[in-house]
């Protein structure tokens, strides 16, 4: 998978975003699919970021319209 990735030169994420997204037709028998992908948003800049103990991430809804 991920000689595949780095020829489509695409994340591996990606491709497994897509492969899942290819499954889910399957089963639910749709063209169009809405997932929920984990954004972290831990930036490193941020001064003091090793001490929060905050939950910082964002679920953030991906559509992805496949067609035949």
């Amino acid at each position: 998978i991920g000689d595949y990735a780095r020829q489509a030169a695409v994340t591996l994420g990606a491709v497994c975003l897509s492969a899942f997204a290819v499954l889910l037709r399957q089963i639910c028998r749709e063209d169009d699919i809405l997932v929920g992908v984990v954004s972290a948003n831990r930036a490193h800049r941020i001064q003091g970021i090793e001490r929060m103990m905050a939950c910082l991430i964002n679920l953030l809804p991906v559509r992805i319209a496949i067609s035949d």
